[in-house]
């Protein structure tokens, strides 16, 4: 007769098997040590994307080897790193328009202080604020420069 429930089997010693925890089956399984708890990931965003985004992320992170949540983890965190690069290179037109505004109205205050430190050199006093009010004027030029050239690729693109 042959046996079809659990157990041993006529004629068969019973062998002692070694019973793992699960955690050290979990341990043994895994390929890559588990981070440290100040190395942890626990933040996860949700975004959203039309098919097109989509389609362009999927093959960009296709094209890094890497999966499409490696990808925008990796890219949004060298994104952040670098902000000045950044800021102009996801810009969207809206921003890049604000940002036009807001750098008139510093280019508008650099000029004001250039003009009275000018003013008082005329006037023969010193005007030790002057390199400080010509470098404000000369990085709000640069800004609204970079603004504009940024508006002007967005719209022949």
């Amino acid at each position: 007769m042959a046996s079809t429930g659990g157990g041993s089997k006529p004629g068969q010693e019973e062998k002692p098997t070694e019973r793992r925890s699960r955690r050290e089956r979990a341990v043994r399984a895994r390929q890559r040590p588990r981070q440290p708890p100040e190395k942890k990931r626990l933040h996860q965003p949700n975004t959203r994307f039309n098919d097109e985004e989509f389609d362009l992320i999927k093959s960009a992170a296709a094209r890094c080897n890497l999966s499409v949540a490696g990808f925008l983890a990796r890219s949004a965190l060298a994104a952040a790193r670098d902000l000045d690069r950044t800021s102009a290179e996801i810009a969207d037109e809206r921003e890049v328009i604000t940002a036009l505004f807001d750098s008139r109205r510093k280019l508008g205050w650099a000029g004001s202080n250039l003009n009275q430190a000018v003013k008082a050199l005329n006037s023969g006093a010193e005007a030790p604020q002057l390199q400080t009010a010509i470098a404000a004027v000369r990085r709000a030029a640069e800004t609204v420069h970079a603004a504009a050239t940024q508006l002007i690729e967005q719209r022949t693109s």
